[in-house]
């Protein structure tokens, strides 16, 4: 009972995160949304949604994490550092000032933390399925997202992510496959 409960409020927040998300993608008209990082809308007039996106995503990865702790020990611990990866992109908005500063290396620090190991954690979890075409699917799309995390760490590793024209657009592609992965975690019966 209390298992499912928590589900739903998973649930809830997955869909508050992608309505958001979206929501920000439409109303920000004044952008390019495949250059900009969906970050950088903090300082927007909806600014708010954006950390209505990320609150709700680090919420879900704290249910999540909670929910399978009893079950995967050392999974759980996966899931947590993603949390508080989450919680510290989230609480730790990046700043308009694009060169290295404390408070983007504390952000980006965050989210890259979250943007490994949420998938992975997802990943290792597809792993523990006992239904092969959902563990299939978690584990595609974890690996996809890693892959893209990957891909994101070289750019900004080099200095590239404020330079290249499709940098937003690779990061919201894999903010939108962890929000799937939480959606779908939420619709599953098993842990």
């Amino acid at each position: 009972m209390k298992t499912s409960l928590f589900k739903k409020v998973v649930l809830l927040l997955s869909i508050i995160s992608l309505v958001t998300f979206f929501l920000v993608q439409l109303l920000q008209t004044h952008t390019d949304p495949v250059f900009t990082k969906y970050s950088d809308y903090i300082f927007s007039d909806y600014g708010y949604l954006v950390s209505i996106t990320l609150l709700s995503m680090s919420l879900a990865q704290l249910i999540i994490t909670s929910l399978i702790s009893k079950r995967y020990r050392l999974l759980s611990m996966i899931f947590l550092v993603s949390t508080i990866g989450a919680f510290i992109g989230t609480f730790f908005p990046t700043t308009v000032i694009k060169d290295l500063n404390p408070q983007r290396i504390i952000h980006t620090t965050g989210a890259a933390t979250s943007f490994l190991f949420l998938p992975l954690g997802f990943y290792l979890l597809s792993k523990e399925k006992t239904n092969q075409d959902t563990s299939k699917l978690f584990s595609s799309l974890s690996l996809i997202s890693i892959t893209i995390f990957f891909i994101m760490f070289i750019y900004v590793i080099a200095g590239l992510d404020n330079k290249i024209s499709y940098f937003g657009l690779i990061e919201k592609t894999n903010m939108l496959i962890l929000q799937f992965l939480i959606l779908a975690w939420s619709l599953q019966k098993e842990i």
